[in-house]
Parts: structure tokens; C-alpha cells; sequence
């Protein structure tokens, strides 16, 4: 997943960047060539320059005319006027050069006329070549025109131009480092919160798969062991063997209980999209679960404690039923003979709330966020009352489609506390 996304935001970034760079490259490309192409008119009379308001400043050096001007926007360059076998007859130069540097420019144009780029005084020049239009009248009335062509050369200075471009690919790559790295942080980071479900959901499923193997191998193994000893005595009367039988009956209840159980784990596991949320009477229905754990109540001697207020809230009356049944069975497992259990509801705006109360050893802090794991015990000395770890984990998957909430708090030696929080409406 990180590398395609990565490969997917380096291909985004590198063209984002590299168009920057284009785009920026053939703008200037553009403004150079339309400086180096832009046609000029000169007008030298009687020794005096007229060109388009420009200052100006006119020499005569063996017979060669030579002038400085500033001409705004235009940029660095310098013109020159070549005869048809590329002598200089004029140079008009925004620039200090020596007599040998123009004619080395000349002389380098001259030979490569199709245009191109030259090193000179430790600049870089780009050059082009056309022929020039152009009227020179000097004191002596010569005069260049058709008879006579001339070719101009002009030369305009691109190191700037090179320079911005490289300082711009310097900083773009910078850039594009940076936010790769930046990128590749943010991916892993949400890549590894994204899959982090996942992970913890396949671990809890290999976890429940060897869990749940496991505690079916114990009832496998007492039902194998039993019946291999049946077949070991096949003369005898059953009379003589229900010992064994009573292990095996045994065994296969177990099993039956703890299959039912893992069937059940599984389909609060999946929220369903069909239950139907309708009114229910919580205090009737808390009354209904109570009935039939009289007995249960009433053999090991414990004390009932209710507090019930009406209350009417929208739910799933079978899974609420379920939910209630699972934590006072574990409430009147849990305590001890003559211990007290207490069962409470109260009502508010926003919903209801149901307490689960029961004496006896309570359970130690850090078993607290544990509770509710699947095949979770506090202590294995509960496995003889058979108990799987499953109870709690069906519970809240049962409390997660209702919509509500569980909450478990405990005194070690002195009692464990559920409270369940009930929408009132979904």
C-alpha cells in the first residue's frame, strides 16, 4: 500500500514540478527570443543618432561608427552591423566590450548564421543572424541599402536567464525531496492506522480460532477417553459402566454449551442490519429475567437487592433480554454463599441506565481492560463452573448493537459493579 501510493504521489509531484519548470523555461525562452528578434530601424544623419526617444553616445573609430544606448526592457545586448563578407561596419552596444570581444562576436555569428549561444567576457550570449534594415548616412553621403546589404547580429545576454533556471531546478528539487519525505511520513502513518483494525482484527481471529480449539479439545478428549473404555469392556452391562456413560453425557453437554456459545459470539460479531428497535418495558422485562433466577439465588443463600423505576426506551428486547441474562448469571456465579447481588434501574432524558451489583472477590485492576476479550479469565479455577471467556465478549458485542455502552469498575474483596447505558432512542 505504501509503496503504490508512493509511486502514485512521485509521479503527481515529479509532473507538477517538472511543468513549473517547463513553463517557467519556455516563458523565458519566449521573452529572449522576442528580445532577439525585435526588429529596429537606425537613423545616424549628419552624425547625429535617432532612435526612439533613447539616450545615446556616438563615436568614429577608423572609419567604423560605434554608439551606447539605453533602451528600457530590452535587457543586456549588443547590435552590430556586418557587410556581405561579415567586417563590422557599426556596433551599437548597451555594454563595455573591447574592440577584440566585438570582433570575436562577429566573427564566431558570422560562421555558425543559424543562431546560437557563445561565451564571451564570462557571459553567455545568445546570437541571431538577419539581415538588416537599416539606412546610414554619414557626413560623407555613403550609404548602406540593397546595393550595398548589411547584416545585423544581435547579441542579448542569457546568463541571468541560466541562472534563474538553475537556481530554479536547485529549489525545485529541494522541494520535491522535502514533500516526498513529508508524504512518505504522512502514508506510513495512515497506512499503519488503516491497516491497524485489520491487523488486530485478523490477530483476535487467529487468537479465537486457537482459543476455541482449545476448549473443544477438553470435552473431545473426556468423550474419546470414556468411550474407549466402554469399547474396552464391551461384555459388560450398562448398568456396570454409566459411570463412564455420565463422563461422556457430561462431556457432550459441554461441548454443546460451548458450540452454542461460539455460534452466538458469531453473530453479535456481525452487526445485523434486520433488527427491529421497538418500545420495551426495561423494568418488566428486568422482572421477567429475575423469575428464573430464584432458585439459583435462593441454594446459595443470596440476598436480592432491586431499585426499578418505570422506563420505556427503543431497543432489541431479545438481546436485551440476553445481555441481562449474561451478567447476573456471572453476578450469582461469581458471589459467595450468603453474598448480595443488587440490580438497579433508573431513568433520565437521554436514556436508561441498569446496575449490576455483586459481593464477593472482585477482580484486580489489571485484569479490568482484559474483561471482555474472548476465552478470558481472570482465574482458571473458574473453568470447573463452566465458564468459557465467552460470556463478557458476547455482551459487548450484544451492547455495540444496541447502541449503548458497558462499563465495569470492581473492589478486590468486595464487589464488581456493571452498569449498562440504554439509549432512549436510536
Amino acid at each position: 500500500m505504501i509503496l503504490m501510493i508512493m509511486g502514485l504521489i512521485t509521479v503527481i509531484l515529479a509532473t507538477a514540478l517538472i511543468a513549473v519548470y517547463v513553463m517557467t523555461s519556455l516563458r523565458l525562452q519566449s521573452e529572449n527570443e522576442e528580445r532577439l528578434n525585435r526588429t529596429e530601424e537606425l537613423y545616424i544623419t549628419n552624425g547625429e543618432l535617432q532612435f526612439d526617444d533613447t539616450v545615446s553616445e556616438e563615436t568614429q573609430k577608423d572609419g567604423q561608427l560605434t554608439f551606447n544606448r539605453i533602451s528600457p526592457g530590452l535587457g543586456v545586448y549588443f547590435n552590430m552591423l556586418v557587410d556581405k563578407d561579415g567586417q563590422l561596419v557599426m556596433i551599437d552596444s548597451t555594454v563595455e566590450l573591447s574592440q577584440k570581444q566585438y570582433e570575436k562576436a562577429a566573427g564566431l555569428a558570422w560562421k555558425a548564421q543559424d543562431g546560437g549561444t557563445v561565451e564571451l567576457a564570462g557571459r553567455e550570449w545568445q546570437y541571431s543572424v538577419a539581415p538588416a534594415v537599416a539606412s546610414l548616412i554619414t557626413d560623407q553621403k555613403q550609404q548602406i541599402n540593397q546595393q550595398n546589404p548589411t547584416y545585423q547580429i544581435r547579441f542579448l545576454d542569457i546568463t541571468d536567464s541560466k541562472n534563474v533556471l538553475t537556481s530554479l531546478s536547485r529549489t525545485l528539487l529541494i522541494v520535491g525531496v522535502i514533500l516526498l519525505l513529508f508524504f512518505f511520513f504522512l502514508t506510513v502513518f495512515f497506512s499503519n492506522y488503516a491497516v491497524k483494525p485489520i491487523a488486530n482484527a485478523w490477530k483476535k481471529q487467529q487468537q479465537f480460532i486457537t482459543d476455541a480449539s482449545h476448549e473443544l479439545k477438553t470435552p473431545l478428549s473426556i468423550i474419546r477417553t470414556n468411550t474407549e473404555v466402554l469399547y474396552a469392556n464391551k461384555t459388560d452391562k450398562i448398568e456396570d459402566q454409566i459411570k463412564w456413560v455420565n463422563y461422556i453425557s457430561k462431556g457432550t453437554k459441554r461441548m454443546e454449551q460451548l458450540v452454542n456459545s461460539l455460534l452466538y459470539q458469531a453473530r453479535v460479531d456481525t452487526v445485523d442490519p434486520e433488527l427491529t428497535f421497538i418500545d420495551v418495558e426495561i423494568d418488566t422485562l428486568l422482572h421477567d429475567v429475575l423469575a428464573s433466577y430464584e432458585y439459583r439465588l435462593s441454594v446459595k443463600n443470596i440476598s436480592l437487592e432491586t431499585a426499578f423505576v418505570p422506563a420505556i426506551i427503543k431497543s432489541e428486547p431479545v438481546l436485551l433480554k440476553k445481555l441481562i441474562e449474561i451478567l447476573l448469571d456471572n453476578a450469582v456465579k461469581y458471589t459467595d454463599k450468603n453474598g448480595e447481588v443488587s440490580l438497579t434501574l433508573s431513568y433520565e432524558k437521554t436514556g436508561a441506565t441498569i446496575t449490576i451489583k455483586n459481593s464477593g472477590e472482585g477482580i484486580t485492576a489489571e485484569h479490568l481492560p482484559k474483561l471482555f476479550d474472548r476465552f478470558y479469565r481472570v482465574d482458571e479455577s473458574r473453568h470447573s463452573e463452566n465458564s468459557y471467556g465467552l460470556g463478557l465478549s458476547i455482551a459487548k458485542g450484544i451492547i455495540e448493537q444496541l447502541r449503548g455502552d458497558i462499563l465495569v469498575e470492581s473492589q478486590p474483596g468486595a464487589y464488581t459493579l456493571f452498569t449498562i447505558k440504554l439509549p432512549k432512542k436510536i
